[in-house]
């Protein structure tokens, strides 16, 4: 009895193809995507006939849609993915005791659920935190708004109400993460509000196109509101 390993492959010749096709007249009614895929001389001399012009024009619209096809299935997966992980964070920020916790878990789920390299919690003065954050201390800090060395961040703060990304000048970028590990190269800014703008959470990367200035904010300010409501809530 023969084996698959010994049964050789056989070849498809041109005439079976001719043959099959012959057979089988109505092959492309059924199988029209084919079509757009067939390189099919058109003999025209050395110029270019308008029918091979035109199927070289559809192919290549074919293949980008195909592309913007892919591209956007890719980014549907991406967010439905981020969704699913900012329903988890919402349970658990609900779930949370206090105010420690929340900054805790916070911290924790950005490093592991979305690759966060660095992120602070700044909170002004008047907000009353008072000593909760000594929980996640050096990554969270309490200034006065009016500290000379914060100027260059809250003049930042001031102008938003959402959230911002880009890459900020090295002021800015040494007060918000000095000693890191690594330095930070991009970074978002994410204004924390219950009533009023209470304090600042700050997302840093060591990859300087992670956090550009044209990125989408959307679902940073879905993250902001979901955790300004956690924390203002436990004041």
């Amino acid at each position: 009895m023969s084996t698959p390993q010994n049964v050789k492959q056989e070849r498809i010749s041109e005439n079976d193809v001719y043959q099959y096709l012959s057979d089988h007249a109505d092959f492309f009614q059924s199988h029209s995507q084919l079509l757009s895929d067939l390189e099919i001389p058109h003999d025209s001399g050395k110029a270019v006939s308008l029918v091979e012009k035109q199927v070289s024009v559809l192919r290549d619209q074919k293949k980008q849609l195909k592309k913007q096809l892919h591209d956007l299935v890719q980014i549907a997966k991406e967010n439905d993915s981020l969704n699913q992980k900012l329903h988890i964070l919402a349970v658990k920020l609900y779930q949370s005791g206090s105010f420690g916790d929340v900054l805790a878990l916070t911290i924790d789920r950005l490093k592991d659920d979305y690759s966060v390299d660095e992120s602070k919690f700044i909170f002004f003065e008047d907000a009353g935190v008072g000593s909760v954050v000594d929980v996640v201390r050096p990554r969270c800090a309490i200034v006065d708004r009016d500290d000379p060395d914060f100027k260059a961040v809250n003049k930042i703060v001031r102008e938003i109400t959402m959230p911002v990304c880009g890459r900020f000048n090295a002021e800015v970028t040494q007060y918000l993460f000095d000693g890191t590990e690594k330095e930070v190269q991009s970074m978002a800014l994410l204004p924390l509000a219950g009533e009023s703008c209470f304090g600042l959470l700050a997302i840093g990367s060591y990859d300087k196109h992670r956090f550009h200035a044209g990125k989408s904010t959307e679902f940073l300010q879905k993250l902001a509101e979901l955790i300004g409501c956690a924390l203002s809530s436990r004041l």
